[in-house]
């Protein structure tokens, strides 16, 4: 998934698929400043794998290369595990430097599948907690 176009030009479609959560398998968190949205991230539950969820990112070029990014992906992350996902993937475009490099940092031990489309990331968190203690993770569709 890839969001495109200015955050303060949300259209109806973006706007719909960010309020489509139901914070267990479907999360957003918004980042801002004041009143803006300044950045965007979410996860999806797939039924690809059990516990893999689907990751996206967008922030504001006015706020680029000041942490926004990583900062949401950590607590969706941190907000992921708790609800019983450990493994998440994401999609990359194969010029987007940056957020190989922020990907590389916060998941060193990732995968990268060349895929038609792009770079697919892929990393898990399964150290996070013993798995006797797993909470209920997202049903299969």
């Amino acid at each position: 998934m890839r969001f495109h176009g200015v955050l303060n030009e949300m259209s109806e479609v973006f706007l719909d698929h960010l309020m489509d959560v139901d914070h267990n398998c479907r999360e957003a968190l918004v980042a801002l400043d004041g009143d803006e949205i300044i950045g965007v991230a979410r996860y999806a539950a797939t039924s690809e794998v059990p516990r893999l969820a689907e990751i996206s990112v967008l922030v504001a070029d006015a706020w680029q290369r000041q942490g926004v990014a990583r900062d949401l992906l950590i607590r969706l992350r941190d907000a992921a595990l708790q609800r019983g996902i450990l493994l998440f993937k994401a999609s990359v475009l194969p010029t987007n430097d940056r957020a190989q490099q922020l990907l590389s940092v916060l998941a060193p031990d990732h995968l990268v599948l060349h895929q038609p489309d792009g770079l697919e990331f892929r990393w898990s968190h399964l150290e996070a907690m013993p798995f006797q203690a797993l909470p209920s993770a997202c049903p299969s569709t």
